[in-house]
């Protein structure tokens, strides 16, 4: 709807399973996605942070239409479903002590 008005829309797709991406991407190209190295999704940009040895990476969300640019989901998010009630505490600690905000870049 915004981009119909006009407007250059982002999103970022958080659902382990890419139900959003699914909707602008075909599942071919979706792998494709998957298989880059370093790979330009949500994971992709947190996974140094979430390894421990680094920050949030830019993002580069792929676009769809010259509107339109997601947030790839990717479905290795799916492991922190498990993880994260259980590691939020200290994962809130570990951004704290980097710093207290993020600024993520979109390309």
């Amino acid at each position: 709807m915004f981009a119909e008005l006009g407007h250059r829309v982002v999103f970022a797709d958080l659902d382990p399973q890419a139900n959003l991406s699914s909707l602008c991407a075909t599942e071919d190209r979706l792998e494709a996605i998957w298989n880059l190295k370093p790979r330009p999704t949500i994971y992709g940009a947190i996974d140094r942070l979430r390894r421990g040895i680094g920050d949030v990476e830019r993002l580069s969300p792929e676009p769809v239409t010259s509107r339109i640019r997601p947030g790839a989901g990717d479905l290795q998010l799916s492991e922190f479903r498990g993880r994260s009630a259980h590691n939020s505490g200290q994962v809130l600690e570990a951004m704290s002590e980097r710093s207290a905000s993020r600024r993520l870049s979109i390309g």
